[in-house]
């Protein structure tokens, strides 16, 4: 259990395999597990802007906390009982017609549809279940050059998920963090475009 538990909570890994996913670089600050709580707690998650703009970061989650079930790192399946991100801010950036948002969506559409690598980490095989997902304190901040000389800052209401893997195997870190990302920036697009994705 404890090698498992080492390599889930690798920042490095963690920061290579969600990099790849997005295509911008992510930056983990620390990770740190508390055995008989079973709780996971992470600070300072960055996502850099994509190639081509020019704002710091995309997204920023300054705390986040995962509660598993620590049986269930024994089984083929693990279950996290409540992941909760706090204190979120997006940056949302436009250049030459397109968005840094829509960008880190065309990422994940090209790296999921690729055929699987051969000689994959054992961490792509590890299966996830997530029985609860919110994310509270959400803000977006619209880039000077879509509003040149103002500085808006739109804040957002939480986001919840739940159920995530909870049928079949469960879910990959990949599908999770893809499934995740995508829900967070079409809720958040919608708070920016009011119309997004109505049909």
């Amino acid at each position: 259990m404890g090698s498992l538990i080492d390599r889930l909570l690798d920042t490095g890994i963690i920061e290579k395999l969600t990099s790849k996913l997005i295509g911008a670089k992510v930056r983990l600050g620390s990770a740190k597990f508390t055995p008989l709580s079973g709780r996971v707690s992470f600070k300072d998650i960055v996502v850099a802007n994509p190639r081509g703009y020019h704002a710091p970061y995309i997204l920023r989650f300054r705390r986040a906390e995962v509660v598993l079930d620590p049986l269930s790192l024994l089984s083929k399946k693990i279950v996290l009982r409540e992941a909760h991100i706090h204190d979120a801010e997006a940056v949302y950036e436009t250049s030459r017609g397109e968005s840094n948002f829509s960008a880190i969506l065309k990422s994940i559409d090209r790296v999921l549809g690729a055929k699987p690598a051969r000689g994959r980490n054992a961490l792509d095989m590890v299966r996830y279940e997530i029985d609860e997902f919110v994310i509270q304190g959400g803000r977006i901040r619209l880039c000077a050059r879509l509003l040149p000389g103002k500085e808006v800052t739109l804040r957002v209401p939480p986001i919840a998920l739940k159920g995530l893997g909870k049928e079949g195997p469960g879910v990959t870190g990949q599908e999770v963090a893809a499934l995740i990302i995508r829900h967070i920036v079409g809720e958040w697009l919608k708070a920016i475009l009011p119309g997004f994705g109505k049909s």
